[in-house]
């Protein structure tokens, strides 16, 4: 029973990083189509680019092996 609740769980932290990995991908192909000349406010810029490094770190740690990067 905890074997399988266990395993459930990382199929479902598994499922998790395999969605954030698209939704990543998604946005650094849009973010590649618009120039931050586009953006409205430069908190909105800030934003963009963290969140572009923080899916660089998502994959350079899937490169590594590690399943997700919980900080």
């Amino acid at each position: 029973m905890y074997q399988q609740y266990r395993y459930n769980f990382f199929v479902k932290i598994w499922e998790f990083a395999s969605y954030l990995r698209e939704l990543c991908n998604y946005l650094e192909n849009r973010m590649s189509r618009t120039t931050f000349r586009n953006l409205q406010s430069s908190s909105e810029m800030e934003f963009s680019v963290g969140y572009l490094g923080y899916c660089i770190d998502l994959e350079e740690e899937r490169l590594q092996g590690v399943t997700v990067g919980w900080r």
